[in-house]
């Protein structure tokens, strides 16, 4: 999620008032289990719910896990396809991350036939990628103090994390080509919880909370045995955005 310079101060103090009865964990490249992840597509239905009822933005968004290489090292490469009814695909994000701790090498987002943003991400810095024509960030650079995880890939982040009761996790994340540099967000298990999903029955979850400001926020329901996102609530100013994997 963006958030402006404001949203990103009040974000901060929010956190900073969590309880410190919580086991606080500073996710890095030594805590990230990608074994979690599995190669296939994902379908999840994405939408808004307003203030009177309302149901809008309705979109499907598909993700793609494959194994790869790059660079000769092992490599996980993310495809996403964002598509709305009447209109198709109209955006296109693919990501690749080292295997060995999900940290993102590279990073491209196409929204419609126009706009194209694509990175390169090392340790140090994240510069616009040179290779990819008519990039709109060709010329984007930023300076790193420390290695950050991409914010596109949070579904999938998740499903790595060393989940148990009454922890917090910090994770450094960022938004490929925000204003808004690299900032550790907290992520606090606040419980758990059972769904019912189709014909497969019951699933044990893990609830995830990230709290913005007062009452914003979102939680997140994370199936207990493979760590995959269920369900994602998200309130903003009495707006809920909901993310359902379909089925």
């Amino acid at each position: 999620m963006k958030t402006t310079t404001t949203t990103l101060i009040i974000v901060l103090f929010w956190q900073s008032m969590i309880t410190s009865q919580n086991d606080i964990i500073t996710i890095n490249e030594k805590n990230l289990n990608t074994t979690y992840l599995t190669e296939g597509k994902k379908q999840y239905l994405v939408y808004r719910e307003n203030k009177d009822g309302d149901v809008v933005n309705i979109s499907i968004w598909e993700r793609v896990i494959k194994f790869s290489t790059h660079n000769n090292k092992d490599a996980i490469i993310i495809e996403q396809h964002w598509k709305k009814p009447k209109v198709g695909k109209f955006r296109t994000v693919y990501s690749i991350c080292k295997k060995e701790n999900f940290y993102p090498i590279y990073h491209s987002a196409i929204v419609g036939i126009t706009k194209k943003d694509a990175f390169n991400f090392t340790s140090n810095h994240i510069k616009g990628s040179d290779s990819i024509i008519q990039n709109s960030k060709r010329d984007f650079y930023l300076k790193l103090k420390e290695p950050t995880l991409n914010w596109e890939l949070d579904l999938e982040t998740f499903q790595c994390l060393p989940f148990k009761k009454n922890t917090v996790f910090r994770i450094n994340f960022y938004h490929p080509g925000s204003t808004n540099g690299p900032t550790y967000y907290n992520y606090e298990v606040i419980g758990e919880d059972t769904i019912t999903i189709g014909s497969t029955g019951k699933v044990n979850c893990w609830l995830l909370k990230i709290k913005y400001e007062r009452e914003n926020h979102a939680i997140f329901w994370i199936d207990k045995n493979n760590r995959e996102v269920l369900k994602m609530v998200e309130v903003w100013d009495g707006v809920k955005r909901y993310k359902i994997k379909l089925f």
